[in-house]
């Protein structure tokens, strides 16, 4: 495995392709699973949120592990990774599911434009280029839920 759009000329890791794409496995699964569930049951949307959350806060904790890393670390980077994994938290405190999942949504492009827009001193082309298109990946199943 190789990414072909990295800006460096410098393919991604194969790992880091293997552990991004199959990142998305739960997004996708329980999305479809959403939509199959024989009884109705609200158990994939419920533990898709909280993959969700999971994975906002995890894309909070590469912001810490910049900040962490450097020797002149830029305050932003701690900061968005805190109130972003705050807001994957509290999202899961909502008692209404479409709340919950549009708050998820709205975190998860909020980190991406965040990365986008600012991204951490030192990250890697490759990871610039796929960061996007697992977040289109994301996004996309939690609109389709929000829409199902």
């Amino acid at each position: 495995m190789s990414d072909p759009d990295s800006a460096a000329g410098r393919p991604a890791p194969p790992v880091a392709l293997l552990l991004g794409y199959s990142g998305l496995i739960p997004f996708v699964g329980l999305t479809a699973a959403a939509f199959v569930a024989a009884d109705g049951s609200a158990w994939p949307t419920a533990w898709f949120a909280l993959y969700s959350a999971v994975i906002l806060s995890f894309l909070g904790g590469i912001r810490w592990g910049v900040y962490a890393s450097r020797p002149d670390p830029n305050p932003f980077d701690v900061v968005f990774s805190i109130v972003i994994s705050l807001w994957a938290f509290g999202s899961l405190l909502l008692d209404d599911t479409a709340s919950t999942l549009t708050l998820l949504l709205l975190g998860h492009l909020l980190a991406a434009g965040v990365d986008w827009m600012r991204p951490p001193a030192g990250q890697s082309a490759w990871l610039r280029s796929l960061r996007p298109r697992l977040s289109v990946v994301a996004s996309v199943c939690h609109v389709i839920l929000l829409l199902g």
